[in-house]
C-alpha cells in the first residue's frame, strides 16, 4: 500500500527488556502511516517556497492525479507539475464533495470610463 499512494512512513523500536544471561532482547515495534489526504479535483493551497519549488506555480492548484505523486495543475496558466512526498506540503480548501458545478449560458460586457 504504501507503493500505491502518496504517504510518509516512520518506524520506531524501542528496548522493552533484556535478558542478559540468554542475551534475549525484546522490542517494542512501532509503525506509523501518514496517508495525504487529498482526492483528485480538491483544491490545495501550497506554501509560497513550495509552489516556487514547483516552477514557480500559483499557490492555488487543482489535484489532477494522485499516485505515488500528486499531479497539480495550475488554475491560471494549466501548467501541471508532480510533487513528491517530501515537497507535499499544503492545505486543502475545497473537496470535490463540497463544490458545485455552474454553467455559464449568457454572458454581457460591461464597459466602464474611467475619467
Amino acid at each position: 500500500m504504501i507503493y500505491d499512494v502518496v504517504s510518509r512512513t516512520n518506524t520506531a523500536k524501542e528496548l522493552v527488556s533484556h535478558d542478559p544471561r540468554s542475551n534475549v532482547y525484546n522490542y517494542k515495534h512501532v509503525f506509523s502511516v501518514e496517508i495525504v489526504p487529498v482526492c483528485k479535483d480538491d483544491i490545495v493551497c501550497l506554501p509560497a517556497a513550495v509552489a516556487r519549488q514547483l516552477g514557480n506555480m500559483s499557490q492555488i492548484c487543482v489535484v489532477l492525479r494522485v499516485t505515488q505523486v500528486v499531479l497539480l495543475i495550475d488554475i491560471n496558466t494549466c501548467h501541471s507539475e508532480c510533487a513528491s512526498t517530501q515537497t507535499f506540503i499544503y492545505s486543502l480548501l475545497a473537496s470535490v464533495k463540497s463544490l458545485s458545478t455552474y454553467c455559464t449560458q449568457l454572458l454581457h460586457a460591461v464597459f466602464s470610463f474611467i475619467k
